[in-house]
């Protein structure tokens, strides 16, 4: 090993550390001089040292770069089983090294963990502006209705074809709250009011896979983007409706909590969508 400096420098700087340690590193006689248990055990220690350093910088230059580190992402609805799957496998793909982890919550639920700093990217049906968060409009996703296997509209039609908007209008509809998911709420509402038709909400929830199961059990029929029909459920069917309709999916994060892996992750969503960056 090649210290860059003097013996005699080395001599001094050693024997400061044994005083300053009160132990013998070296054992010093006119033939030689050997390390003593307590310098060998310091040296092995200091390596270690070292090698973790030389690590860490590595580490610490790669999550700079966005090729390593942890994102944490958070879809609502049926929004995560669109895009979000090709996005994940091709960031993977590239960057290995990168942790991912994904979960379902209401778009109430993340705007809450965004401000909070406890997730990195939000895909959810919220086009408009939100204080403190960042929004971007990523595409437009076509309406669909979900309904019961057994229900009347879809006994007499098939898979992918459409139901006039007025006639479902007038089913029980099993809604995601205002709270949960103000855009698909204030959406259905507006309908009503279009088609003159008083709204008919059987069940107010907050999470698809409750919708998915009150749909199941023939207890009203509901709308999400078409990516739903990805999402395969015994008892339910899903019909286009018409007029067509779309439904905005937007990505959010927070300004002040975008780190480069989750920024490669936003560019990996742009691109499939072929998105303005």
């Amino acid at each position: 090993m090649r210290l860059g400096t003097t013996q005699p420098a080395v001599s001094r700087t050693l024997q400061a550390l044994e005083d300053d340690l009160g132990v013998c590193l070296l054992s010093r006689t006119r033939r030689k001089v050997e390390m003593t248990p307590a310098g060998m055990t310091l040296l092995r220690r200091a390596e270690a040292i070292l090698n973790d350093l030389d690590k860490a910088l590595v580490e610490t230059k790669r999550v700079a770069e966005g090729s390593a580190g942890e994102i944490k992402i958070v879809y609502s609805g049926s929004f995560g089983v669109g895009m979000l799957p090709e996005a994940v496998a091709q960031l993977r793909r590239a960057h290995p090294d990168v942790r991912i982890a994904i979960m379902p919550l209401n778009t109430r639920e993340q705007i809450t963990a965004l401000r909070n700093q406890r997730v990195d990217l939000a895909l959810s049906p919220m086009p408009s502006p939100v204080e403190d968060l960042e929004i971007e409009t990523l595409s437009a996703a076509p309406l669909w209705a979900m309904l019961p296997a057994e229900h009347h509209l879809a006994r007499n039609t098939a898979d992918g074809d459409s139901l006039p908007l007025a006639k479902l209008m007038r089913e029980p509809t099993i809604i995601l709250s205002r709270q949960s998911e103000p855009m698909i709420y204030n959406m259905y509402m507006r309908l009503c009011t279009e088609a003159n038709v008083e709204p008919n909400i059987a069940f107010e929830v907050d999470y698809l896979d409750a919708t998915l199961a009150l749909i199941a059990a023939g207890l009203g029929i509901s709308y999400a983007p078409a990516s739903v029909r990805k999402l395969s459920h015994e008892g339910v069917v899903y019909r286009g409706v018409e007029p067509s309709l779309d439904t905005a999916v937007s990505m959010m994060w927070n300004p002040a909590n975008l780190s480069p892996a989750a920024r490669l992750f936003l560019d990996r969503v742009r691109g499939l969508i072929g998105s303005p960056s």
